[in-house]
C-alpha cells in the first residue's frame, strides 16, 4: 500500500503544478485584458476563490499591470544591487558577512517568488523588507572624524588631502 501511494505521487496523471496552470491561464487572459494598469490590487485572487496566484510577478501584473510590476522589479534589483555594492565597498568583515546573509535572503526570497507567495505572505515580506533594511553598511562612530582628518583647516584656508 505504501508503495502505491509513493507511486500514484508522481503518476503522470497528477500535475506537478497542482493546478497552478488553471490559475496562471486565467492570469494571463487577464494581464492580455488590462496589460498597463491591471484590475487593481488583490484582483488576483478574486477569481481563484481567494487563491493567490503561486507567483507574485504574475499577480503584479494582473493586479497592477506594467506599471506596478515595473515598480516592484525596480525595487527588487536597486536592493540587490545596494547590498552588493556594500558587500563590495565596506572594510569591515563583520559588515561583509552580514551584508552576504542579507542578499542571501533576498534572492531566496526573489526565488521563491516564482513559485510562492511571500509578497502576500506577511511573514515572509517582513523577512524580505528586514533584509533590505539591514544591508546597508552601518557608519561607524568614528567615520565623521575620519572624514574630518582627511580635510586640513588652517589659517588660509581648507585644504584637501
Amino acid at each position: 500500500q505504501a508503495r502505491r501511494r509513493s507511486s500514484s505521487r508522481f503518476d503522470e496523471s497528477d500535475s506537478f503544478m497542482s493546478g497552478r496552470e488553471i490559475i496562471y491561464k486565467r492570469l494571463f487572459e487577464g494581464i492580455a485584458e488590462r496589460p498597463l494598469f491591471g484590475h487593481g490590487t488583490g484582483s488576483g485572487s478574486d477569481f481563484s476563490g481567494g487563491v493567490n496566484a503561486h507567483n507574485i510577478y504574475l499577480q503584479l501584473m494582473y493586479d497592477g499591470g506594467i506599471i506596478l510590476l515595473a515598480a516592484y522589479v525596480i525595487f527588487f534589483i536597486n536592493s540587490l544591487f545596494k547590498t552588493v555594492k556594500n558587500i563590495v565597498h565596506t572594510d569591515n568583515e563583520q559588515d561583509r558577512l552580514y551584508s552576504i546573509y542579507f542578499l542571501y535572503i533576498q534572492v531566496v526570497f526573489l526565488i521563491y517568488g516564482f513559485t510562492g507567495n511571500p509578497l502576500y505572505d506577511l511573514y515572509m515580506f517582513y523577512i524580505y523588507i528586514t533584509a533590505v533594511a539591514f544591508s546597508k553598511p552601518r557608519v561607524s562612530p568614528n567615520r565623521e572624524k575620519d572624514i574630518y582628518k582627511k580635510v586640513n583647516v588652517d589659517a588660509e584656508g581648507v585644504n584637501l588631502h
